[in-house]
């Protein structure tokens, strides 16, 4: 809903997250409020979505490497000496038309879905702590050595990697080495990806720098709505303070039905209300 005297973000304007998934950009379709922590970029009305999209990969790979939480902000760069190199035309400005028309050669337009957007209030005052000790039987990823795997298109190989749902390769099966899916993985070692987790619906062989998350209740749905909750734990962990020796007592903030128990049917809901959610 509108903030009554607060003027929101006009659409078509790109979002950049200062913080969190640091770099993370994207456009906004709507008009929208955001948070202090993310930086708003405006664009003349001729420049394309294509050419916005073209822009937002390289933000994001320029990102991914240069700057870091606690260390090297983004937020004291962006308006400083933050830099790309972009197609430029022959009086040396940005080339937009070139950036349409390469994005265009590959992106084939959004993908359409059939949810029509219901929205459901989240109330997150009135969800409750639950450490997650307690809330999850936890596992260790099996496999100490990625050299002993043998290439393979069996299973998938998962590690600490944030990226393309933690998959760093498929491997041949190894029954030695197998996790069960339907689980969560904490990524609790690894440079840029320490304190991410991911959802992992299928058996796979995971490193053992992951700790995996088991529910009976847990279902794909209700696994995305926690894994951003624990992504949000991730600011706390770094090579110093390791996630795996605290992520049992990590505590976390997840709607409670009325007996205060995790309430996994509305976070399931929730998910599904979510436009683009039957493309899961």
């Amino acid at each position: 809903d509108y903030i009554e005297g607060v003027v929101p973000y006009k659409a078509g304007c790109v979002s950049v997250a200062l913080g969190g998934s640091l770099g993370m950009s994207c456009v906004q379709n709507e008009p929208f409020y955001t948070s202090q922590n993310v930086s708003v970029l405006d664009f003349d009305d001729n420049v394309s979505l294509e050419a916005k999209l073209f822009l937002t990969t390289l933000i994001m790979n320029e990102c991914k490497y240069k700057y870091v939480a606690f260390g090297r902000e983004l937020n004291t760069h962006i308006r400083n000496d933050f830099s790309l190199y972009l197609p430029a035309t022959p009086d040396g400005a940005p080339d937009w038309e070139f950036m349409e028309r390469f994005m265009k050669k590959y992106y084939q337009g959004r993908p359409k879905t059939k949810i029509k957007f219901r929205r459901i209030p989240l109330e997150i005052h009135k969800w409750k702590e639950f450490r997650v000790g307690d809330l999850f039987e936890i596992k260790r990823g099996l496999c100490s050595d990625a050299s002993s795997l043998d290439d393979g298109n069996d299973l998938y190989y998962i590690g600490a990697k944030k990226d393309d749902n933690g998959v760093i390769s498929k491997v041949a099966y190894d029954n030695s080495l197998i996790s069960k899916g339907n689980c969560i993985a904490c990524i609790c070692d690894g440079a840029g990806s320490v304190g991410y987790a991911t959802y992992q619906d299928k058996n796979f062989i995971g490193t053992v720098n992951l700790r995996l998350l088991y529910h009976e209740k847990l279902t794909t749905e209700s696994a995305l709505f926690i894994v951003p909750v624990l992504d949000c734990e991730r600011v706390k962990y770094s090579f110093g303070r390791k996630w795996r020796t605290h992520l049992e007592d990590t505590i976390i903030k997840l709607p409670a039905d009325s007996k205060g128990s995790p309430d996994w049917k509305f976070m399931e809901n929730y998910i599904k209300s979510l436009p683009y959610s039957d493309k899961i």
